[in-house]
């Protein structure tokens, strides 16, 4: 398996990025009674649970760094198994 092997890091950033994303996606709710008139907006809050939720990967600006980068974990990608990747516990300290 290519690659073989896998290493989790961690670091506080100054701005949660998705926080703006989150808060446009929800607000679209909102809108709909603007553009359609149809109001949806009570749908505003279950839209944003769903959006916490899920896993959100996006690009970081390394000047939004408050401190230096923490191993969470090493993984062997082929030893590793499904149940293990969702047990995966660290203590963290900064």
């Amino acid at each position: 398996m290519f690659p073989s092997e896998a290493v989790l890091y961690m670091a506080p950033i100054a701005v949660a990025e998705g926080a703006e994303v989150a808060e446009s996606s929800s607000s679209f709710w909102a809108d709909l009674k603007d553009w359609y008139k149809v109001d949806l907006s009570p749908l505003s809050s279950y839209a944003k649970t769903c959006h916490r939720r899920c896993v959100q990967v996006q690009t970081v600006n390394p000047s939004l760094f408050m401190a230096h980068k923490t191993k969470l974990c090493h993984l062997d990608l082929s030893t590793v198994s499904a149940e293990q990747l969702h047990r995966i516990e660290v203590c963290c300290v900064y």
